[in-house]
């Protein structure tokens, strides 16, 4: 049996509208969740700058669901890049993008 403490402000927590209290809580919970999946998701794909970005997924067959993009190859692709590019910096003296990728491509080949 557990004993209140004054100073604590503890008390048991077995009253009836305590229960109902909390259980009305996880059912408000729940509902919230059942309205931002089929509700707030789906309005966000009709939302008009989100379009492009459906549209460029669903062509190129990118699973969305994936835990890690790594396993995808147009990420991973991305990823040796910009790893490329940390590894290597682009030197000062490249001024225009033709003289970037000209560097790069360089680097890639040796």
């Amino acid at each position: 049996m557990i004993a209140s403490n004054p100073q604590l402000n503890l008390t048991p927590i077995e009253s009836k509208t305590g229960r109902l209290e909390r259980y009305f809580k996880l059912i408000i919970g729940i509902l919230l969740i059942w309205v931002f999946v089929f509700y707030f998701i789906p309005w966000v794909s009709t939302v008009s700058y989100m379009k492009p970005l459906i549209r460029f997924v669903q062509e190129n067959d990118i699973d969305t669901s994936a835990l890690y993009y790594t396993e995808i190859e147009e990420f991973a692709e991305a990823d040796h890049m910009i790893r490329h590019i940390l590894n290597y910096p682009v030197n000062k003296k490249a001024e225009s993008v033709e003289a970037f990728n000209k560097q790069t491509n360089n680097v890639v080949d040796k």
